[in-house]
């Protein structure tokens, strides 16, 4: 177990650098719209193809089609209310800028401990490969680079320094060391759970990709650059194809 949690402790370290590179980037003024978007659509192939490729099946190998199917969908509903409730609070607390920094905080500690226990969980599936993880693991980087962006702005926005965003967007980081030991510690010593674990975290990334990831790109839908944009989500799609065929 040990070993595993080695492995799956340095998968998330390297997404890390996704949530520190974002940041830089916000705090320097750094950034090209057309190249975030480009990684945005990149971020749903990846996300997408995870999910119904390599997760589900892993899942379903495990437990009926009905069962891991419910699961997925009881775990789409319930990161719905649980954003909402997060929403809520916020919009209750509108004035309140410290409240704000709280509720920028919380969700990213959360999404971040999601996408641990997705790279921990991917550790335990693989059976001694690296090919799982590291599919995984590129689908995180490509969508934590652009949340990481869009943390930096909301914590900036709410009245944080530039350093002190640093210093959060950084901190939120801890939640998915965390979820990564978590998954693989109740994954090895519970495995009954290992195809629901597979279905919840298929739920996240789909609930990801599709909440958060794809309204965001049909807002300032710039025609010229459609195809190349369309282009890169199958790019992200093929590449956990391709890596999945090594298997």
């Amino acid at each position: 177990m040990v070993t595993l949690i080695a492995i799956a402790v340095g998968f998330v370290a390297v997404t890390t650098i996704s949530d520190v590179l974002g940041v830089w980037m916000v705090t320097k003024k750094f950034s090209h719209s057309h190249i975030f978007r480009l990684l945005e659509h990149f971020a749903v192939g990846t996300l997408l193809g995870l999910a119904f490729l390599d997760l589900l099946p892993e899942a379903l190998e495990g437990q009926s089609a009905e069962t891991i199917f419910f699961t997925v969908l009881i775990g789409i509903v319930g990161f719905y209310f649980l954003e909402r409730i997060l929403n809520w609070n916020h919009h209750m607390h509108d004035e309140a800028r410290k409240t704000r920094q709280i509720i920028v905080f919380a969700g990213a500690t959360l999404e971040e401990f999601v996408d641990g226990v997705a790279i921990g969980l991917s550790v335990v599936l693989a059976n001694g490969s690296l090919l799982l993880p590291l599919t995984t693991s590129i689908a995180v980087f490509a969508h934590e680079f652009p949340d990481s962006i869009s943390r930096a702005v909301a914590f900036i926005r709410s009245g944080v320094s530039p350093i002190q965003t640093f210093k959060k967007v950084l901190f939120t980081t801890i939640g998915s060391f965390i979820g990564a030991i978590l998954a693989v510690v109740l994954s090895s010593v519970f495995s009954f759970l290992l195809p629901f674990l597979a279905a919840l975290a298929a739920a996240a990334f789909i609930y990801i990709a599709v909440s958060h990831l794809i309204p965001d790109l049909h807002h300032s839908v710039a025609h010229r650059s459609l195809g190349i944009e369309i282009l890169s989500m199958i790019l992200g799609v093929l590449l956990i194809m391709f890596i999945g065929l090594l298997e």
